[in-house]
């Protein structure tokens, strides 16, 4: 079983729940400022970016590749973290946690227990 959390937009249907699997992201760990920049967490792609000049800047070059690494190796643990942090900061709170098999399985027991996602429809 997988584990999401939802996040619902300004009108709270299902057109704009979005789910975030909780798990490491490998492409946040390899490219990480292309990765924040993709989902639109600016602020944590400045801190990276401040972070990479410091580094650069003002450790030799043996311990800079080491905080680099460790650096990657955090930003890929922690990305779908920060992408929740930035939904929650734009207006699209966690509303829940489901488990499923995918993502599809997540969004079916979602429903099923809030129906008041579902969209109404015509009238």
């Amino acid at each position: 079983m997988r584990i999401f959390t939802a996040h619902a937009g300004p009108h709270r249907d299902l057109d704009t729940v979005l789910l975030v699997q909780e798990r490491m992201s490998f492409i946040a760990m390899l490219v990480p400022l292309p990765w924040l920049l993709w989902h639109r967490c600016w602020i944590a792609a400045a801190v990276y970016v401040a972070a990479a000049l410091a580094i650069g800047l003002l450790a030799p070059v043996t311990v800079a590749a080491w905080l680099v690494l460790a650096a990657h190796i955090l930003i890929g643990l922690s990305a779908q973290d920060i992408r929740r942090q930035r939904l929650a900061a734009t207006g699209a709170p966690t509303i829940a946690v489901v488990a499923g098999r995918n993502r599809e399985d997540a969004l079916f027991r979602l429903l099923s227990e809030r129906p008041d996602l579902i969209p109404a429809g015509p009238r």
